[in-house]
């Protein structure tokens, strides 16, 4: 009988590999097929586990090969205390799921901002706020960045051209946009700040209305320069713990981004009833294609509806922000998945890279989980735009 091959992995680098997973050493154990103990032998350094345990083990952390024989972790990958727990109405600890496709934005914004540098692209000229300014003054100064006039909102034909509109003004900024598959009980967006490659993502399991909220609630975070991962939104209270001002302040934002004030008060020239509110929010999110909730806000913030308004379009999130049919890849190829994904802005910059000799398209294709055939899909798509 053959002996078994042994490989000489770094316990600590298992360690870190473990913890920024998500995973327990329990869960993890039972994914790899052995026993906690086993794991925290390795871990130790005081047995090493067997080749069919170490391909096991590169499969469950999703980590390259190579990471299990440095010396040390790499620190610099680390997720920061504000991208492990979600904030929001609820504060959890983040999944596997969620901190692996937070792990992946990281690398490609390393990327895209690693490129910017060697073309001295200028860095994206984003204002930066403190909680201590107006989020509506915020919202005025972004919104001209921006320059898309109430008007051109109300011409979209729709509220997935309205969201594409939203998000290729973003990246016209210098701001990469994700939009990534989470799932209905994960967060809805988070936001990783980088002075040459900002980037916001958002979870496509929302309808378009709640992700262009979602959009402008991330891109808030960077605003103030901050990571972050949201989770449900806070509502209108001004009565919020500490640690939530910022999500409530992103929140008024957003709103006033998506809903300028003059473009609200040409629509509802006198302040609704309490009966009147909730018909009258959902008439303007459908006129300016933004979700109930940025409507239910703006006219809350405006005095133009009661402060009750908002409890009831909360309770009705469930149905108006989630999406009433299951979401399937439409028929995607793996290309053109990745491309909705990371947006043509990033795309072509990675793709123009690779045919300068400046990234090798190995280094393109680990980055964009992409095999050979898919990256010469994805490199068309992103030329044809």
């Amino acid at each position: 009988m053959p002996r078994a091959t042994y490989i000489p992995i770094t316990g600590s680098v298992l360690r870190w590999a473990i913890n920024e997973s998500g995973l327990s050493d329990s869960e993890f154990a039972s994914k790899v097929r052995t026993d906690p103990d086993e794991v925290q032998a390795w871990i130790d350094g005081e047995s090493q586990p067997t080749k069919t345990k170490f391909n096991a083990i590169v499969s469950t952390l999703r980590r390259p090969s190579a990471a299990f024989f440095l010396p040390e972790p790499p620190q610099h990958l680390n997720l920061p205390p504000p991208l492990r727990r979600s904030v929001g109405a609820r504060s959890r600890a983040l999944d596997p799921r969620e901190l692996r496709e937070i792990r992946w934005a990281r690398r490609l914004q390393h990327l895209v901002a690693h490129l910017r540098a060697e073309d001295e692209t200028p860095a994206p000229r984003i204002p930066q706020f403190e909680l201590s300014d107006s989020p509506s003054r915020a919202a005025r100064i972004l919104r001209n960045r921006l320059d898309l006039p109430p008007q051109r909102q109300i011409e979209w034909p729709n509220p997935g051209a309205a969201f594409t509109g939203w998000r290729e003004a973003v990246e016209a900024t210098g701001v990469i946009v994700l939009q990534l598959q989470l799932g209905s009980d994960a967060i809805r967006g988070f936001a990783l700040w980088n002075d040459a490659a900002p980037l916001v993502a958002v979870n496509t399991t929302f309808i378009p209305q709640a992700r262009a909220f979602t959009l402008f609630h991330e891109v808030g975070h960077l605003l103030l320069r901050q990571d972050a991962a949201s989770d449900e939104h806070v509502g209108h209270s001004r009565r919020l713990a500490t640690g939530l001002r910022a999500e409530r302040w992103c929140e008024r934002m957003a709103a006033a981004t998506l809903l300028s004030a003059s473009a609200v008060r040409s629509a509802v020239p006198t302040a609704m009833s309490a009966q009147e509110a909730y018909p009258g929010a959902r008439t303007l999110a459908g006129r300016f294609k933004v979700s109930v909730r940025a409507a239910a806000i703006r006219l809350i913030e405006l005095d133009l509806a009661p402060n009750e308004l908002y409890g009831q379009v909360v309770s009705q999130s469930g149905r108006l922000d989630r999406r009433q049919t299951r979401g399937g890849g439409g028929g995607r190829t793996a290309a053109q998945t990745r491309i909705a994904q990371v947006g043509q802005s990033a795309a072509r910059g990675i793709v123009q890279a690779v045919t300068a000799n400046r990234l090798s398209e190995r280094d393109a294709r680990d980055v964009l989980r992409l095999g050979g055939q898919g990256f010469q899909d994805f490199a068309s798509l992103a030329e044809a735009g």
